[in-house]
């Protein structure tokens, strides 16, 4: 293999490398997952049912998730948001945080 090929090869895998990187740091950036905020809203509330968890504004270190939920025996779907924020490596809330 001549030097120029190694070089071609080498550029190749870092860049793939790169771009491995980058995909988990943006992964990670998008905020806590939405099975599990609906998990925590309905064992924290019990006697609802989430019917969706969406990350509305946000920024690298807060995200404002939109939690819309029934009453067992409703029909109207309510709207919660809640602040998460990021702390280290993992995301949390605040009850002092959360929309009446």
């Amino acid at each position: 293999m001549s030097q120029r090929t190694a070089r071609i090869v080498l550029s190749g895998f870092v860049l793939i490398v790169l771009g491995f990187v980058s995909l988990l740091y943006l992964l990670h950036l998008a905020g806590p997952d939405s099975e599990r905020i609906k998990e925590e809203f309905a064992e924290q509330n019990p006697g609802t049912e989430v019917v969706f968890a969406t990350v509305g504004e946000g920024d690298f270190d807060n995200a404002w998730y939109h939690i819309g939920y029934r009453k067992n025996g409703e029909n109207e779907v309510r709207v919660r948001v809640i602040l998460y924020q990021r702390d280290g490596m993992a995301w949390r809330t605040s009850a002092n945080l959360q929309s009446p």
